[in-house]
């Protein structure tokens, strides 16, 4: 016969919590840049839109709290075309874009000591404004 101990007071049923990670962050200076830029040569409604991020290293991670943040970088850049201008003449509606993201030092993650510190996606969406 099996015996199992009766969960603890708060515990959620199925929930593995010893093996969380120590994350410490503080509060940290970061510079950011976005851009629209219309592309009006080609005759459609379309722009590129895009941001850039860089966040100075912001503090401790790991099971001991025992690895350094590192500076972490962060782009976004899509071609965005407005559907809402096309279909029926209203603007800054309804866009629809691709694009393409990098983000490198993930969340100030050492590649050193961390797996997966980087990100690379092709992103494909739809933008509706309510206002």
């Amino acid at each position: 016969m099996r015996t199992v101990a009766p969960p603890r007071e708060g515990a959620i049923p199925g929930f593995d919590s010893s093996h969380f990670r120590s994350v410490e962050f503080k509060m940290t200076p970061d510079c950011e840049l976005t851009d629209t830029i219309p592309r009006p040569f080609t005759g459609l409604p379309l722009a590129r839109a895009g941001f850039n991020i860089i966040v100075l290293p912001k503090g401790r991670y790991g099971n001991l709290n025992q690895n350094p943040t590192q500076l972490e970088f962060a782009s976004q850049t899509n071609l965005v075309l407005d559907v809402g201008q096309v279909v029926n003449g209203a603007p800054n509606r309804v866009g629809a874009f691709v694009g393409f993201q990098y983000w490198h030092n993930k969340f100030g993650g050492d590649p050193r000591r961390t797996h997966n510190t980087a990100e690379t996606a092709l992103i494909i969406g739809l933008a509706i404004h309510l206002t």
